[in-house]
């Protein structure tokens, strides 16, 4: 039996991924991030050292949907993250400025920000990023604190506060909705990392290359297979169905000059950019408007009900890529007594609030738990749901530091700090 202390942190993190360190990079902003760290924070990681953390970050053989912008101009250049900021992989990032970038120079860039921030950690002593860490859920006691637990029912630790940062998955079906087993999905994800061997056998027959969404991951993978199997490939053997199709604009100006139809489009009201959190951008965007002008003629692109058509008339074995989205990666909460508590959620991802609180399914706030990232998406000014890297260079980080640092609140003493890690080294996994 484990007699061991459950440690005790001010605030612990579940995840250390971009929403995870847009935390820290919010604090640092804010001028808060001693006072974050002094007063004892814990980074719940699964991944089982910094090696492995840092290998599966963004595995992708493609662009952001985001600018550069968008992950620089949210650092302080003159903060905790100086250094990284005048390396190389920065330098690289910066000469992008108002430009997509590849996925690969991103994972390097978050990489060296990590590494900044353990390194920041270790001078605390109050805080860590405790790596082997995979939680299964987390316990509300009735004095309001937060107990997160493994797998095998271990408490891991014990807090004040609790940021589910744990990202997004797929959104793959539970199972092929066509007539009988002529339909095999395959993950959008494999091939955005690379794995065309299932592809290739397609294209080799014949077939049609089918791609289900209308995302930035749905245009990306059409891209990779153009670029990957280019002169093979025959007119409209590349098919792509969507429910709608958004597009980025700069300004409803721009939209309208290019044709774009606009009433349904989202605009932000604060800077007038059109469809900011879900339009496409870039090389995506451009292989649209290029399909939609007949220039490239390897791609159709068609309606929801033209992929209904599709699979009530198919006479052959078909591989349907899906990119349909992400949902939140989730874990179990309970209440102090053991009963579950449903999250509120919107297309498979969980709700928060103006002040990223998460939500229960009747929409009231439940205490001291926040959400962050991809998985816990705030609605923007008009009801859009802001997925992407909002976590990141928006107010949702700056939103939640100023709800868990308080100047007033005491700071974990070093001696604390030490043996409280010590023991949520010692905890299994």
């Amino acid at each position: 039996m484990n007699m061991r202390a459950t440690p005790y942190f001010q605030t612990q993190v579940i995840g250390c991924g971009p929403g995870a360190l847009g935390l820290a990079v919010a604090a640092d902003r804010l001028k808060l991030l001693d006072s974050l760290l002094g007063q004892g924070i814990a980074f719940l990681e699964k991944a089982p050292n910094p090696k492995e953390l840092f290998n599966q970050r963004f595995p992708f053989l493609i662009e952001s949907n985001s600018i550069a912008d968008d992950f620089f101009k949210s650092i302080d250049s003159e903060g905790a993250f100086s250094e990284t900021c005048r390396n190389e992989n920065s330098r690289l990032v910066f000469s992008r400025e108002g430009r997509t970038l590849p996925l690969e120079l991103i994972k390097a860039f978050m990489n060296d920000l990590t590494k900044a921030f353990l390194e920041k950690c270790c001078f605390s002593g109050a805080s860590g990023i405790f790596f082997g860490r995979e939680i299964d859920h987390l316990q509300i006691g009735e004095d309001g604190s937060v107990t997160s637990f493994n797998r095998s029912g271990a408490p891991i630790a014990k807090s004040m506060y609790a940021v589910l940062a744990t990202g997004a998955g797929e959104n793959l079906p539970l199972h092929a909705h066509g007539p009988g087993n002529l339909f095999h999905f395959l993950p959008s994800g494999e091939v955005l990392s690379g794995k065309f061997a299932e592809i290739s056998r397609e294209i080799a027959s014949g077939k049609p290359i089918i791609i289900l969404g209308g995302s930035h991951s749905a245009f990306s993978v059409a891209l990779l297979i153009l670029d990957r199997f280019g002169s093979r490939l025959s007119t409209g053997q590349i098919q792509l169905y969507h429910r709608g199709v958004c597009l980025y604009f700069t300004s409803q100006r721009e939209a309208s000059e290019s044709g774009y139809f606009l009433p349904g489009a989202h605009i932000f009201r604060s800077t007038g950019e059109v469809n900011k959190f879900n339009g496409l951008r870039g090389r995506a965007k451009n292989l649209y408007q290029q399909v939609q002008s007949g220039i490239e003629m390897r791609v159709s692109v068609k309606g929801k009900n033209a992929y209904a058509d599709f699979l009530a008339k198919a006479e052959f074995p078909a591989l349907i890529i899906q990119a349909t989205g992400y949902k939140t990666r989730r874990i179990g909460i309970i209440n102090h007594m053991g009963v579950p508590i449903r999250n509120l959620h919107s297309n498979k991802n969980c709700m928060v609030d103006s002040q990223c609180r998460l939500l229960d399914s009747s929409g009231e706030i439940l205490p001291n738990l926040f959400g962050i990232g991809i998985g816990y998406p705030r609605l923007s000014e008009n009801k859009e749901l802001k997925i992407g890297v909002n976590f990141f260079h928006g107010p949702d980080g700056e939103t939640i530091v100023r709800q868990i640092v308080s100047p007033s609140k005491t700071t974990v003493s070093a001696e604390t700090a030490l043996a409280s890690n010590s023991n949520l080294n010692g905890v299994p996994s």
